[in-house]
């Protein structure tokens, strides 16, 4: 079975779809009352992890080519290290393939990991199934990786599909898939329900961060829709909802063979804000160590902005915004940020350079890991949630001149707004 077909945002787009073995899957274990121990194991998943372009040009960091002439064109298979930023992609496996017209009709993987084509031996292209004709070829990948002075080895069978361009000007794309994952089954009242570990920073290794998780199907019909930001996503980084029941994670075995659990109270889960309607408290927690609460802003206008320093509109409109918020404070209007970047630093120096001087909280990774943008359900810099005075939705834009629109609007004609600060 297949899963749906979705993207998320952040320094790419991702692809991803899941087709799952119907055999038996090991259930969780209870260690006792308020623990739960989960177990997995490696199963063919065809979990599909990227989709990009193909360049006619070798990619930086690749020493050599194939040696081979004629239509050549690169791409790559993401991989990380675990000390990798989310954003990187120096430890990539480079591929070429050959065309001719527009067939692909060779292909060749860094299997080796070195960074040289020209040692590697031809790969064979196989027909891949499917509504449009496509080739595919597999790469088996294996590195030893480490965390926290533990050794890890690496084993990744990877399937690359290469689809037929419609013209010779039309762009040359192509997808990725792993082969294998991990599979298991989780107790969710009293019901068992498939789980499928994700491997979010794609290094091979799982752990509390980095967007590892587990997708669960939770309607038993035996489908993962792989969005990160769904109800249907875990991710380890927090607490882990099990129908009524809230669980902290307390171990994550390397492997994927384990995942630790402890029962932490009843489950609240807070839907995502919809435009007109109320919006849920939300976890908020600045730079500062201050927690903020969306009642004690109440009779405030409030914008939640999710933004990083890396995000190009959020370059662009950084001054706007400074001067949006310098001209509408004072009628009570507060901006509460949400950085997704990675690096505090880079992070700091934006808002120091833009003259940022409102509160923002900063994670450290990825979006699906942090607290407000799991709430929000939002994995895009760039975007703004403005809630009205009444604690409504107004609005969700990335446009800063709709943003204003919506602001002008609630101040002159809208409820009042307090302008105590």
């Amino acid at each position: 079975m297949q899963c749906c077909l979705r993207a998320w945002g952040g320094a790419w787009f991702l692809f991803l779809c899941a087709v799952v073995s119907l055999g038996p899957a090991p259930p969780c274990e209870a260690k006792a009352t308020s623990l739960l121990r989960l177990t997995f194991h490696r199963e063919v998943v065809n979990l599909e992890g990227f989709a990009g372009r193909l360049t006619p040009f070798p990619p930086e960091g690749l020493k050599n080519g194939p040696v081979a002439e004629g239509d050549l064109w690169f791409g790559s298979i993401l991989r990380r290290l675990p000390d990798d930023d989310p954003t990187s992609r120096e430890h990539d496996a480079f591929f070429a393939v050959q065309f001719q017209g527009l067939s692909p009709v060779r292909a060749w993987c860094d299997t080796n990991l070195d960074g040289d084509l020209s040692n590697d031996a031809l790969i064979p292209l196989s027909v891949f199934p499917g509504k449009k004709p496509a080739r595919s070829f597999l790469s088996d990948l294996r590195w030893t990786a480490s965390r926290s002075g533990k050794k890890f080895q690496v084993d990744r069978l990877v399937r690359v599909i290469l689809e037929f361009p419609d013209s010779t000007m039309a762009p040359r794309s192509y997808r990725t898939q792993d082969v294998y994952g991990m599979l298991g089954k989780v107790d969710v009242e009293g019901v068992p329900r498939l789980a499928l570990l994700f491997d979010g920073n794609h290094d091979g290794i799982y752990g509390r961060g980095g967007s590892d998780g587990v997708f669960l199907d939770l309607d038993g019909d035996r489908h993962f829709n792989i969005d990160i930001m769904s109800p249907d996503f875990a991710p380890f980084a927090l607490p882990v909802s099990l129908g009524r029941t809230r669980y902290d994670v307390i171990g994550v075995d390397e492997t994927g063979s384990e995942v630790d659990l402890r029962a932490a109270g009843p489950s609240t889960p807070i839907p995502p804000p919809s435009v007109g309607q109320p919006v849920h408290e939300f976890p908020y927690v600045d730079t500062t160590g201050r927690h903020w609460a969306l009642a004690d802003l109440r009779g405030r206008a409030v914008v939640v902005y999710f933004w990083s320093s890396w995000c190009g509109g959020c370059n662009r409109h950084a001054n706007a915004l400074r001067e949006l918020y310098e001209r509408y404070k004072d009628s009570g209007v507060e901006i509460l940020g949400v950085s997704y970047d990675t690096n505090r630093k880079e992070m700091d120096r934006f808002r120091k350079e833009h003259r940022h001087v409102w509160p923002t909280s900063f994670s450290g990774g990825y979006a699906s890991d942090d607290p407000t943008g799991r709430a929000f359900r939002e994995d895009g810099s760039g975007m703004f949630y403005l809630i009205g005075s009444d604690g409504r939705l107004v609005a969700k834009t990335s446009a800063i001149d709709e943003l204003e629109l919506h602001l002008s609007k609630l101040v002159t004609t809208g409820p009042s707004i307090r302008s105590e600060r």
